[in-house]
């Protein structure tokens, strides 16, 4: 019976090999038809549902009407108008529904392009959605190759890419370049959009080309929607695909997507540039220390795995825990991955600059207590070059945002309130006298602590060697009348302040008052009257070392009177005299502004003169020079 079996079987196996080997004889005969590419895909989707739609006849996945997808089409429209139509509700099934693992994979994909995309689409000021698009285009594999030689995420051609500054040869190609290809991306897409004004019609145009786009709406306020039925088929399906996924991606989790989890090397990652020379990457893998599928996984426009010795400033992208070994930062990384929280790490950032912060907080779309909160930061946070910022995936709630610190128990505070700006009697000099006012009242001086006074703006007495006195709040009450009274009160405290500046033997009793204490409470025994006398020596010579380093750094800002003018204008008055100085220099400000004018535009008038004159004279010499050369010509 065994034997009558395997018989069986090696009959059976002969007779279907002969009947695929007489269609496989006959495929190109007159009899039967030959399969395109197109008839192809139409057999496989079908095959595809129907193996997707066979085992479960009652999924358990949520499934929509569509007024709820028309509700979050509204939600997700801004410059972007979506709408739902049959062909764009039949895409958005088979992502949530018949091919959810294909989904789900993809999904994993984007934790480690889309921080890459948004960065990219958010210097050209492009709507983030505009990140979907390389998953309409490659489904997010850097090294995809379509029929028509298009390569990358982002599907550039190769005339397309080198318009775009992309390079193409045979050891590099650069659309295969996360950065470099996003980079161009949306400098393509930004300048579609500028010449149709309309983000569908641009989404068309980067299918087929603006060349058939331009031939329907050249003149005619159209849109997308009006102009579909002309285009090539593709793109009449290009844009609703777009539409789809990026509602499919943008509520995976409405529909119980999962994201299938990337290493940390893959997502979280940075780079460094490499010095000229040829390098392969199996050397590169073994001096940092990482696999060479990973590295070629986060390098792929280094298509023959090496390195060009010919080229510059060569970037290689590495995991970010390898960067902060190279680039001495790794106690900061360290410090952000202990940091134990729910909200996982979208990216890791090195900002150098206010505006490098700015740039994040736009791409990525968080506030300043958002990124307060992530990194563990305080409230008077200030950026500095080379700080490590941790952007995470999930904004903050308001009720956790971190609290202002309110400085409490301040007695006085003591501030530069004005710096009086004086002009010599030639006006070629202008000349500063800083003048301090120190408040008493304790409400008052916590408000301006807290609020009124930036720290840019807040000078500490004790800084000058120098304590408040009865005599500034007395010359304060003088209210001069004319300028020759304005200009001696501010020589008279020019004079007093630099007199008290270079004082290097201060007595006891203004020691006293700049530490806020009574002789009374100063004991001081015999055996170290020497070691305080030393001290106190030492901090005078400090003082007067830090007081003139101040000077000359001021009197160095001041560049010209007009300059002088506006630095005193930045301050409030806080008395009589200032006001009246103020009111001078403001005077004064504007002649300035009228003489420094009427030289400009007598230095214009005379430049477009010598102008005119340099061309009546060259055209005179022309004119000569035809003449003669006429002249040799009738002989």
């Amino acid at each position: 019976m065994n034997l009558n079996f395997y018989v069986l079987r090696a009959i059976s196996l002969i007779l279907v090999t002969s009947l695929l080997t007489n269609i496989a004889a006959n495929a190109t005969s007159p009899d039967y038809p030959v399969i395109d590419e197109e008839l192809g895909k139409i057999l496989v989707d079908g095959m595809g549902s129907l193996m997707n739609d066979y085992p479960d006849n009652n999924p358990d996945y949520p499934t929509f009407t569509d007024e709820h997808y028309r509700a979050r089409f509204l939600e997700m429209s801004g410059e972007i108008q979506y709408r739902l139509t049959p062909d764009i509700k039949n895409h958005i099934i088979h992502r949530t529904e018949r091919y959810r693992s294909a989904t789900e994979r993809t999904l994993g994909l984007t934790e480690m392009y889309f921080p890459i995309f948004e960065e990219y689409l958010s210097e050209k000021n492009i709507p983030h959605h505009l990140k979907y698009l390389p998953i309409v285009e490659s489904n997010l594999n850097a090294v995809a190759k379509s029929h028509a030689s298009a390569v990358g995420l982002w599907q550039f051609i190769p005339g397309t890419g080198k318009l775009y500054g992309l390079k193409v040869a045979s050891y590099l190609d650069e659309r295969s370049d996360t950065h470099k290809a996003s980079q161009a991306a949306a400098t393509m897409l930004s300048n579609l959009y500028k010449r149709y004004g309309d983000w569908p019609l641009a989404l068309a145009a980067y299918n087929c080309g603006p060349g058939r786009v331009d031939k329907y709406v050249k003149g005619n306020d159209k849109d997308f929607w009006d102009i579909r039925k002309y285009l090539p088929r593709e793109t009449q399906m290009y844009v609703p695909y777009f539409m789809a996924v990026a509602y499919s991606y943008e509520f995976h989790h409405l529909h119980e997507l999962t994201p299938k989890k990337l290493p940390s090397d893959l997502v979280l990652t940075d780079s460094i540039h490499l010095e000229p020379g040829y390098q392969t990457l199996s050397q590169l893998s073994k001096k940092y220390k990482i696999s060479l599928d990973t590295l070629k996984r986060l390098n792929p426009g280094y298509i023959k795995n090496y390195i060009p010795s010919g080229s510059k400033l060569n970037i290689l992208v590495l995991p970010a825990r390898i960067v902060a070994q190279v680039r001495n930062y790794a106690p900061a990384l360290k410090r952000i991955m202990a940091m134990k929280s729910e909200n996982p790490i979208k990216c890791i950032r090195r900002v150098n600059s206010e505006a490098d912060l700015s740039k994040l907080m736009k791409a990525h779309r968080f506030s300043r207590n958002d990124l307060l909160f992530w990194n563990g930061l305080s409230t008077n946070y200030r950026v500095k070059k080379g700080d490590i910022i941790a952007v995470r995936k999930y904004r903050v709630p308001k009720d956790a945002w971190p609290k202002k610190e309110v400085r409490k128990d301040i007695q006085s505070i003591s501030i530069a309130s004005l710096k009086v700006v004086g002009l010599d009697d030639k006006q070629e000099k202008a000349v500063t006298a800083p003048v301090y006012v120190s408040i008493k009242n304790k409400k008052l001086a916590q408000k301006l602590a807290t609020t009124s006074i930036s720290p840019s703006n807040r000078k500490e007495r004790s800084s000058f060697g120098i304590a408040p006195t009865k005599s500034n709040t007395q010359n304060a009450k003088v209210v001069p009348s004319q300028k020759n009274e304005v200009m001696a009160a501010i020589s008279q405290n020019r004079s007093r302040e630099r007199r008290l500046r270079n004082n290097t033997t201060l007595n006891k009793s203004t020691v006293n008052i700049q530490n806020n204490t009574t002789p009374s409470e100063k004991v001081v025994s015999s055996s170290d009257a020497a070691t305080l006398a030393l001290q106190e020596k030492a901090a005078k010579e400090a003082q007067k070392l830090s007081a003139s380093k101040q000077i000359n750094d001021l009197s160095r800002a001041i560049q010209s009177k007009e300059q002088a003018i506006v630095k005193a204008k930045s301050y409030s008055t806080t008395s009589a005299e200032e006001v009246a100085a103020l009111s001078y220099l403001n005077n004064k400000s504007e002649a300035l502004k009228e003489t420094r004018m009427a030289k400009k535009k007598a230095k214009v008038e005379a430049e477009m003169k010598a102008k005119a004159a340099a061309e009546r004279q060259a055209k005179l010499e022309a004119e000569m020079k035809a003449k003669a050369a006429a002249e040799r010509q009738a002989k």
